[in-house]
């Protein structure tokens, strides 16, 4: 079979985006206008930003200065990388500061109480986000969208103005994120309203795949990969409740969540949300590969200008197979009781939806009631596959060998029955 070529980091950039990359890295070389990933400098900026101090419990340190280590020391990200790098982790900390002096201020955000979420948990690019958007266009869920996510700790402003200053910064910024990289879209579409996962909850924690997923952190990813992330699980259920009481959720209706850090991270999900209904979905293996590799790629060419694919393969292989490592051992466990989980297969959700949908629904005693069916549909047609153009991904892309990654999966495929994929583009 053919192999497409993937093209070079730079032939995907858009003219401005070089030329911008091209002088800022001639200042370099005369040692101006370098970007600071310094620990303190980043904490300074945070707290000058917000007028705050107090970032409460700081056990999230220990993980920053992983993911700065290897910002520093191994990344090799091109000018606007470094920037984007900053920001990102400047946008943690401020959010952090912002929530702690509001949990001061107000303590009964803290004494919120949620009932057990609906939980999809499976495989990266397994037919979670497509599951998860379904369950939301129920109404008696509630969700995160894109702009409370990635800032979840409400602004002073934020109290005051229509629309939410948060909601207009991050618009803007998805704008710049689509001129950036308009080849995203077609891999998992953004949307500043759109229905999104809590992974950017998480991320506050420190301790996520997402910061392999934004840079190259060998480092930090080994030491990521084997460690339990309870801590950044309970930090995520403190900015749920967060986000919860300043949207003045009513406390009877169910979060519905959904990350592929929930599979690899299930024993923290479950020591936060032990009653969590679980809906599990699962595809073939090597299509999940493939197409996360491809995500990984489509994420990083923004910030760099050389990739190198086998690595990324490698790297995302572990995380699949440590997903599925960590899932296993904790559904096979007395910490999943009978009946929590519904398992789907992607194949059968891009058969037919409704029914797999129904099928869930009264496996959980719920009620699938007509506005939510109606809602459901109309998402569905308004959303196709293909519908920001094709993903196209392969394996060998990567420097997999079909075969032998069939051998190291078969044990998952076969425990879940799931079918091989037509055809692995």
């Amino acid at each position: 079979m053919s192999v497409t070529p993937l093209p070079s980091p730079q032939a995907m950039k858009r003219m401005p985006h070089k030329v911008v990359n091209k002088l800022w890295g001639l200042l370099h070389k005369v040692k101006l206008g370098k970007v600071s990933l310094d620990e303190n400098s980043l904490i300074a900026q945070a707290r000058k930003d917000t007028g705050l101090h107090f970032f409460g419990d700081e056990s999230f340190l220990e993980p920053m200065r992983h993911v700065l280590y290897g910002l520093k020391y191994e990344s090799k990200t091109n000018p606007m990388g470094d920037f984007f790098a900053r920001q990102n982790i400047v946008r943690l900390l401020k959010n952090r500061l912002m929530a702690e002096d509001l949990f001061t201020r107000y303590p009964e955000i803290l004494q919120r109480e949620f009932v057990p979420p609906m939980t999809v948990v499976g495989l990266a690019r397994s037919g979670t986000t497509r599951t998860h958007r379904l369950l939301a266009c129920d109404p008696q869920f509630v969700h995160l969208k894109t702009w409370e996510g990635i800032n979840p700790a409400p602004y002073p402003t934020s109290f005051t103005q229509t629309p939410d200053p948060r909601y207009v910064e991050i618009d803007y910024g998805l704008k710049v994120v689509d001129y950036l990289m308009p080849h995203m879209n077609a891999v998992h579409p953004l949307g500043t309203e759109e229905v999104e996962e809590e992974a950017a909850l998480i991320q506050h924690g420190f301790e996520t795949s997402l910061f392999s997923a934004m840079n190259t952190l060998p480092s930090y990813f080994d030491w990521y990969i084997d460690r339990p992330c309870d801590a950044s699980y309970e930090y995520m259920v403190k900015l749920m409740k967060l986000i919860s009481w300043f949207r003045k959720d009513e406390p009877e209706k169910p979060w519905i969540l959904k990350t592929p850090e929930h599979m690899v991270n299930f024993a923290p999900l479950l020591r936060c949300f032990p009653d969590a209904k679980i809906v599990s979905t699962h595809r073939d293996p090597l299509s999940v590969l493939s197409s996360l590799s491809s995500m990984a790629w489509s994420a990083l060419v923004r910030d760099y200008d050389e990739l190198d694919l086998v690595a990324i393969g490698k790297q995302w292989k572990r995380f699949t197979q440590t997903s599925i490592k960590n899932y296993l051992e904790v559904r096979d466990s007395e910490m999943v009781r009978e009946g929590q989980i519904i398992d789907l297969l992607y194949e059968d959700l891009n058969k037919d939806w409704q029914p797999e949908v129904e099928k869930l629904y009264k496996h959980f005693d719920l009620e699938l009631s007509d506005e939510a069916l109606g809602n459901m549909t109309s998402w569905m047609n308004q959303n196709k596959q293909n519908k920001h153009g094709k993903h196209s991904h392969n394996l060998q892309q990567f420097g997999f060998d079909p075969e032998q990654l069939e051998k190291e999966f078969s044990h998952y495929r076969e425990r879940f029955n799931i079918p091989f994929a037509k055809k692995r583009a």
